[in-house]
């Protein structure tokens, strides 16, 4: 039981959605600076609420040279699949702003691939 209560107690912040919209949006792993971009929020903010996705046991998180990336854990598993759904039926019109700017974002990867690092593109 403690394995779900752990989940949906993390399901309880804002911005902790906003970050699993955007990661679901994407399709692919995101790096912690293309989720601070797209969301606009600090990074030592973003990194809280990721360590808490984490101690979930909802994302985990793998290095590919300086970036770190971050995915669902395990996507065999049927309750955080249900998890995924449910934040997929939130109506996008609430995360029309990070979409938009997740888009852009994603638009500088080279070969699918974050090349650039927090704030160094301007022009988002």
């Amino acid at each position: 039981m403690k394995y779900y209560i752990k989940k949906l107690k993390c399901l309880s912040d804002e911005t902790r959605i906003r970050i699993l919209k955007v990661i679901i949006q994407s399709k692919t792993e995101l790096c912690v600076c293309e989720i601070v971009d797209s969301l606009q929020i600090p990074f030592y903010t973003i990194s809280k609420h990721i360590k808490e996705l984490k101690n979930a046991e909802i994302l985990s998180e793998t290095k590919e040279g300086k970036f770190v990336l971050y995915s669902f854990v395990d996507k065999k598993d049927d309750f955080l699949n249900k998890i995924i759904d449910l934040i997929k039926s939130i109506p996008d019109e609430f995360f029309s702003n990070d979409i938009k700017l997740l888009e852009k974002r994603l638009s500088i990867r080279n070969n699918g691939k974050c090349v650039v690092g927090m704030n160094e593109n301007q022009n988002l």
